[in-house]
């Protein structure tokens, strides 16, 4: 039987938060996307107010952007639990995984089980990323279908 390691666990714990920094990254893109709808971007582009807007979004905690998207979007039933489970998982993650398992982190055996744990959070974390994915993959194409359709030129500046 393999050894696992505080290595093993801290290599895990950091494909879990990567998977979080994605998910805010997807979301951040999705609050984008829902004001360039809003604001008819494909008829009157403004990449002063985009900018201003990314550098709010970019601000923003993972819980403050799902409350953003749920007041912008109809997420109900199952997304929107799955979105809350997803932010309840993130904070375990980031503010409580070792506090809970304290000194297991010191045997073989505790490792085993943080790095368990921590790929169960993986494989919620990465539907929750693939999710968030296709979404904002969605309202993107929205718009590029609309400045396409419009004849616009894209917000996107070549400095």
């Amino acid at each position: 039987m393999k050894k696992t390691s505080r290595a093993d666990v801290h290599r895990e714990f950091g494909k879990a938060a990567e998977l979080a920094q994605l998910i805010e990254t997807e979301l951040g893109t999705i609050l984008l996307a829902h004001a360039a709808l809003e604001k008819k971007a494909h008829i009157t582009p403004n990449c002063e107010y985009f900018q201003k807007e990314l550098k709010t979004i970019n601000k923003n905690t993972l819980g403050k952007s799902l409350k953003q998207i749920k007041k912008r979007l109809d997420f109900k039933g199952n997304l929107e639990l799955i979105f809350t489970r997803a932010l309840e998982t993130r904070n375990y993650l980031s503010h409580h995984f070792y506090r809970k398992h304290g000194i297991s982190i010191d045997t073989n055996k505790g490792c085993c089980k943080m790095v368990i744990n921590l790929i169960e959070i993986q494989e919620e974390l990465q539907y929750v990323y693939s999710l968030s994915s296709h979404i904002s993959e969605i309202l993107t194409k929205a718009i590029q279908l609309l400045f396409e359709i419009e004849g616009s030129k894209p917000l996107v500046s070549s400095k």
